[in-house]
């Protein structure tokens, strides 16, 4: 069995970068994920969830068939406990909010310095290694 210790480490990994192919939209989102990489990314933590959850604002009110969407769904799926147009708004935009969050720290997650480290790295490497499924556990942490 792998323990593992609550000691920091320098972390080694960087975040993965998407690659561009040749289509216009896969440029476009490439640019727009480096524009939030660059703005979120040098953001602290403390100051962050009020920027991330700005990010999921402006995504509600420039992106208005995602928001219908996301409103129709929220009405489909909640129509059996009696959901109003109002309440599906308000779940529908408090998601596109937690979306911006999640987005944040997704692009914050390598400025992060770990916290924990393996004690012995070499047993998930022999892992890797078979090139079989393997189920990897850990507790949270935060």
């Amino acid at each position: 069995m792998t323990t593992m210790t609550n000691q920091t480490s320098p972390s080694t990994s960087e975040s993965p970068k998407p690659t561009a192919d040749e289509s216009p939209a896969s440029r476009r989102h490439l640019v727009e994920w480096a524009i939030l990489r660059a703005l979120l990314g040098t953001v602290r933590h403390a100051r962050s969830t009020r920027l991330d959850a700005l990010i999921g604002d402006v995504a509600w009110y420039t992106l208005p068939s995602r928001r219908t969407v996301a409103i129709e769904n929220v009405e489909r799926s909640l129509a059996s406990r009696g959901v109003t147009r109002r309440d599906a708004r308000r779940i529908a935009h408090a998601s596109f909010r937690h979306f911006g969050r999640t987005l944040g720290e997704a692009l914050r997650l390598s400025t992060v310095e770990p916290v924990v480290r393996w004690r012995h790295p070499d047993a998930l490497q022999q892992i890797v290694a078979t090139n079989q499924p393997a189920i990897i556990l850990s507790g949270h942490l935060g």
